[in-house]
């Protein structure tokens, strides 16, 4: 009776779980907004990211929401919003030296794993719901979870090489690489797990509770990572608008040197320019106060 019980009331603890994360995205998203709204940056901090972030965020929110109405239509989304992450990751928090080549990387394989996606779909219309269907369904789902993982170390490399070139940087690469490891590192290793489960249970001796209390195991503990990531992320882009973006020595230089060429002023004796932060005219020796 109680096993009857569970089962019962399973569907809705899940639906609920679906809810719950819609409204806390929601929740993130004014958050960034009011802290964007109401912090005051200095000359060489940028809001870019977490504006960028916003959007990445409203996508994820719709991608959720119709998931819970639709279940798999519409996930769509979920990829667009990646892309833009991978959009405000290379032009706001990967060094000079990058060259889009981290950006086009990262869209590539979320191509590639909506692609995977498309594939699922196509043979779920093929197949119907016989164990062809699941088995191809899940190398599909594995293949695209394997895509995912090579997205993540894409990011956490590079993360850690912009950490490096500045140690202050470390202040929103860690939280962000933290986000980065649960949603695209531990999410896809165990995100297969039912899929394989189920095939094994119609092929041995597996029993119908085994499998189905794995897949709701995996369930709550892509939930919970998924919760944990999402608010990693959220931290480290909150503090990228405090720390200056100034990514490697050599990038420093070349801002410094432009800042000297720039004239501020002409020398009241023969007129030169005068290079800012200089304490004489270059040309006549003329001192200033």
């Amino acid at each position: 009776m109680i096993h009857d019980i569970t089962h019962d009331i399973m569907p809705l603890i899940i639906t609920s779980i679906e809810v719950f994360k819609v409204f806390l995205i929601l929740i993130l998203i004014i958050v960034v907004a009011v802290s964007i709204f109401n912090k005051e940056l200095e000359s060489s901090c940028s809001k870019g990211f977490a504006k960028l972030f916003i959007i990445f965020l409203s996508f994820l929110l719709f991608s959720k929401f119709f998931e819970i109405l639709f279940e798999w239509f519409i996930s769509w989304n979920i990829f667009i919003a990646f892309i833009i992450l991978s959009i405000a990751m290379e032009l706001y928090l990967i060094n000079e030296k990058s060259n889009w080549k981290f950006g086009v990387l990262a869209i590539i394989l979320l191509i590639g794993s909506f692609i995977f996606s498309i594939v699922e779909f196509i043979l779920e219309f093929v197949f119907g719901s016989g164990m062809r269907y699941f088995i191809t369904s899940t190398i599909v789902s594995i293949l695209t979870n394997i895509n995912y993982l090579f997205i993540g170390i894409v990011f956490l490399a590079m993360l850690a090489k912009t950490a490096n070139e500045n140690a202050s940087l470390e202040i929103y690469t860690k939280p962000i690489s933290n986000g980065m490891v649960l949603l695209f590192i531990i999410i896809p290793l165990i995100a297969p797990i039912p899929s394989i489960v189920y095939i094994l249970w119609n092929l041995s001796d597996f029993s119908h509770s085994i499998h189905y209390w794995i897949s709701q195991g995996v369930f709550f503990i892509e939930s919970l990572l998924f919760i944990t990531g999402i608010i990693f992320l959220t931290v480290g882009a909150l503090k990228t608008m405090s720390v200056p973006l100034i990514f490697s020595k050599k990038k420093k230089r070349k801002k410094n040197r432009r800042i000297l060429r720039k004239p501020a002023k002409r020398c009241s004796k023969c007129d030169t320019p005068i290079p800012l932060g200089a304490g004489f005219c270059i040309n006549c020796g003329k001192l200033f106060s």
